[in-house]
C-alpha cells in the first residue's frame, strides 16, 4: 500500500467532511429574517381619508341584473367632495336601451383605503364597495346590492 495515496485520500476526505460541517454549521446558524404576523389595525394604518378621493373621476362599469335580467354597461362621472358626499352622472346601455341618470349620496373611506357608496334609484338603495389605489388616482368598485353583479373602474381626471 502506497503511503502517499493513503495520505492523499485521508486529506481529501477530511477536506470534504470539513466543508460539509462548515455548510451545516454556518447554514443553520446564519441569521434569517423573522416575519411577525400583525393584525390589520386601522389605528396603525393611515393610508386614506375622505379627502383622498376628492375630485372628478371618469368611470366605466358593466354587469348583469340577475333579478330582472339583462346585461348593462355604464360610463360616467363620479364626483366625491372630500367630505363624505358624492354626485354620480352616467349613461348606460341596459339590455339595448340607452338612458342617462344622476344620483347623489354618502360615501365612506377607511384608513385601509376601502370604502362604500350608496344611492337610491326609485326603489332599492344601491351600494358598492371599493378600494382606492394608486394614491387616489383610481378606484375599483364592486356591487354589494343583491341581484346585481357589477364592477366599475374610476380614474381621476386631471
Amino acid at each position: 500500500m502506497d503511503k502517499a495515496k493513503v495520505f492523499g485520500g485521508i486529506v481529501g476526505l477530511s477536506t470534504i467532511c470539513a466543508t460539509l460541517l462548515a455548510i451545516v454549521f454556518f447554514g443553520l446558524s446564519a441569521k434569517r429574517p423573522v416575519v411577525h404576523a400583525q393584525a390589520d389595525d386601522e389605528s396603525t394604518t393611515t393610508g386614506c381619508t375622505l379627502a383622498t378621493i376628492k375630485g372628478n373621476y371618469g368611470f366605466e362599469g358593466s354587469g348583469i341584473d340577475t333579478q330582472v335580467g339583462g346585461p348593462y354597461a355604464r360610463v360616467g362621472l363620479f364626483e366625491p367632495n372630500g367630505a363624505g358626499k358624492f354626485a354620480l352622472h352616467f349613461t348606460q346601455n341596459y339590455d339595448g336601451k340607452i338612458s342617462s341618470y344622476s344620483f347623489s349620496g354618502p360615501y365612506t373611506v377607511s384608513s385601509n383605503c376601502t370604502g362604500t357608496i350608496a344611492f337610491k334609484s326609485g326603489g332599492p338603495t344601491y351600494t358598492l364597495s371599493y378600494i382606492v389605489v394608486t394614491s387616489g388616482n383610481e378606484i375599483d368598485f364592486a356591487s354589494t346590492t343583491a341581484g346585481l353583479v357589477e364592477t366599475w373602474v374610476a380614474k381621476k381626471i386631471n
